[in-house]
């Protein structure tokens, strides 16, 4: 994945930011969204399940039916624009892994920014990922406390360094999103019509930077390589409301 230099490329606030609510990563990105004046949300497993016990209800997240992780999972995926995977290791490992594949089998742009980037070339990537595929439901996700301790500094800091505080808020990035179509670019317009839709592209990561995945898939036509949890959450994955219905 080329990246662009940071300062060519400015991204809008997300609309909104989602995630699980585990410990880690999860609670880092609604930590930042609640800091900043932007709505977050989220599906997390029944009787808000996580590693330190219940989610505080500080957190205004949704349960699954079920107290299964790969469930909300896989809705927070479905119901999100994109997803975002931050890691302080440089590979993806156990739940991590395991969302990038449910965002792959569901044909959702997916981004992994580890920690080696570094803070300018992560922000840069971010932009870039953001920009390019119009987000406006950003799904974030990662290690939880007990495996990347230092993996919350690092969601603050890459999301601290692309989106300045100087920058505009939601509130001025909704009007922009509700705008007729005719005012939208023409760039927005064809990343979301079925066409764009059915040719997407994946893209692989070198050693040195960031992976970005965009591959087209249906969560009732699966790949062989799909793993079997993956492929028992995703034949279910269509259940329930979409969180972001309201401001689609």
């Amino acid at each position: 994945m080329k990246v662009e230099p940071a300062d060519d490329i400015q991204a809008p606030l997300p609309l909104k930011i989602i995630s699980g609510g585990q410990t880690g990563a999860d609670r880092a990105a609604l930590d930042w969204a609640m800091d900043r004046g932007i709505p977050h949300g989220g599906w997390c497993p029944r009787g808000r399940l996580a590693e330190d016990g219940r989610i505080p209800v500080g957190y205004d997240l949704r349960s699954t039916p079920g107290s299964d992780y790969a469930q909300r999972t896989a809705w927070n995926v479905r119901d999100a624009d994109v997803t975002l995977l931050f890691s302080v290791r440089p590979r993806l490992t156990g739940g991590s892994a395991f969302t990038a594949e449910v965002a792959t089998n569901l044909g959702k742009p997916w981004l992994h920014l580890p920690r080696k980037l570094g803070l300018d070339q992560a922000a840069a990537a971010l932009r870039q990922f953001l920009s390019r595929h119009a987000a406006r439901v950003v799904n974030l996700a990662g290690p939880r406390s007990s495996q990347e301790p230092d993996v919350a500094d690092w969601v603050r800091a890459v999301l601290d360094r692309t989106f300045p505080r100087s920058q505009n808020g939601p509130a001025e990035a909704l009007a922009e999103t509700a705008a007729p179509a005719s005012r939208r670019s023409s760039s927005e317009q064809a990343d979301r019509s079925p066409r764009a839709a059915r040719k997407g592209v994946g893209r692989r990561r070198t050693d040195d930077g960031p992976r970005s995945e965009a591959v087209p898939g249906k969560a009732y036509n699966l790949p062989a390589s799909t793993s079997k949890p993956a492929r028992e959450t995703l034949r279910s994955s269509s259940d329930g409301p979409p969180l972001n219905a309201a401001i689609r």
